[in-house]
Parts: structure tokens; sequence; C-alpha cells
């Protein structure tokens, strides 16, 4: 894994009882896959990765793995 820290804005996914391993998971899986990095216990989402036609496409892939 690079070990360059990355600064500018991310999503910060999670929540009570959501374990940031199986939610990055689930994103991995999605249809289409999302990729997500863990940093300090909380699963995060890069927009820049994002176009800005891919947006409502994410965020469906979101809520699904949120839901399991």
């Amino acid at each position: 894994l690079p070990l360059l820290a990355l600064s500018g804005p991310a999503v910060a996914l999670g929540g009570p009882g959501i374990d940031p391993q199986v939610l990055t998971a689930r994103l991995r899986s999605g249809e289409p896959s999302l990729l997500a990095r863990i940093a300090d216990g909380r699963v995060l989402v890069d927009p820049r990765t994002l176009a800005e036609d891919e947006l409502d496409v994410a965020a469906a892939v979101i809520v699904r793995a949120l839901a399991g």
C-alpha cells in the first residue's frame, strides 16, 4: 500500500456497528466496484476519482454497501 498521505477532500463512511473492512469489501464487490481506503478506522472515498456523471451511480453503490 502507498504510504503517501493524501490531502484534500474525502467522504467518510461508516457508523456504529459498521466494520471498515466489511464496508470496503462491499464497496469493491458492488456493481460497479467502488474503491475506498481505510484511515484512522474510517472508510474514505476520494471524490476526485469520480467523474461528474458517475456520482449518482457511486451514491447508489454506497447506499447498498451500507445497507448490507
